[in-house]
């Protein structure tokens, strides 16, 4: 009897060794030869902007130089909508496994929370940022024959009446205007439009004497003379307008741009992530990825992912404290 009883417990603990067993090779055993293995399948990348625009083109750039560094198809899948908030919420919520990754612009989580309340807000914690890639200047602009000449013309606008093209609320670029003329004691009226297209036809068609904008969406009509570059909002001298003076040259402490960083949800396993950053540092020298930054008027910022998330924190707390000291109504 005992004899039987020791048997058929062996044989159950036998049993349940070899479920055990098989289920960590299901379970377990699977998931960290699938780290291993990483990546086995195609990579999806997610651009919270619209086809067409010099974040798309930076980021199937990216994506390409990126298949090549992975071995297997990096696809760029638009998200557009609501200030690209739509995408980045689905680069958010996907699965941290490294088969989503994607481009995120620093204004949704640097600008947008000062203008727009979100229920379900975004913040660059969410993610995993796995390098951060470049940053754009933010140039105040008039058209052709515009009064304003100069700058220091801008800079002497207190007490004036001024309309000015924004990009609507929650943009870095109007957001940058409406910091900088009430600094300067204007009395500013944005008009919104959607996006920075319709915003610069509006300046061209001289419908407003202002816009504001990156160097690379302005660099043609500038090139051609129809725009003319008055202020960069920054503390430095603009790489591709060196020319033109800074809101600190002015005596205004208006420092804002807009950066692009590479990342994936948050949680992601540690060596899947260093597989992505070693692959992007790789993919970033490419021949072809430079080249889309010179075309571009992008201006390289690489840094490691801790780096840049610290500094959209940094530049969300310093943007706040301007609206509050300044007493900006920025409510979209």
């Amino acid at each position: 009897m005992n004899q039987r009883i020791i048997n058929r417990r062996t044989l159950l603990g036998s049993a349940g060794v070899a479920v055990l067993l098989a289920t960590t090779a299901c379970g377990g055993v699977q998931g960290t030869n699938a780290s291993a293995e990483y990546p086995t399948k195609a990579i999806e990348f997610i651009v919270p902007l619209a086809p067409g625009g010099s974040t798309d083109t930076l980021s199937r750039a990216l994506a390409k130089s990126l298949s090549e560094e992975m071995g297997q198809p990096v696809a760029v899948i638009n998200k557009p909508g609501a200030g690209a908030t739509v995408g980045l919420k689905e680069l958010k919520n996907a699965n941290p496994d490294g088969y989503t990754v994607g481009l995120i612009p620093t204004s949704t989580l640097a600008v947008r929370p000062l203008s727009i309340k979100d229920s379900d807000p975004i913040a660059v914690g969410d993610f995993s940022v796995i390098k951060g890639l470049t940053t754009e200047d933010v140039v105040l602009y008039t058209y052709a024959g515009s009064e304003y000449k100069t700058g220091e013309d801008v800079a002497g606008l207190k007490g004036k009446n001024v309309k000015y093209a924004s990009s609507g609320p929650g943009t870095v670029t109007g957001t940058a205007q409406a910091l900088f003329f009430q600094a300067v004691g204007a009395e500013a009226t944005g008009v919104p439009f959607d996006g920075g297209a319709p915003a610069k036809t509006a300046v061209l068609g001289k419908q407003v004497p202002f816009g504001a904008g990156h160097p690379g969406e302005i660099a043609e009509e500038v090139k051609a003379g129809t725009l003319v570059p008055l202020v960069v909002f920054s503390n430095e001298k603009s790489q591709y307008l060196p020319e033109v003076t800074t809101s600190a040259e002015l005596g205004v402490d208006i420092a804002m741009d807009q950066r692009r960083l590479f990342g994936a949800p948050k949680d992601m396993p540690a060596d899947i992530l260093e597989k992505l950053v070693a692959a992007t540092d790789k993919a970033i020298e490419s021949d072809e990825y430079k080249k889309v930054l010179e075309q571009g008027y992008f201006t390289p910022l690489v840094q490691d992912g801790d780096t840049a998330a610290g500094e959209v924190e940094t530049q969300l707390a310093n943007y706040r404290t301007q609206v509050d000291a300044l007493g900006v109504q920025l409510g979209g």
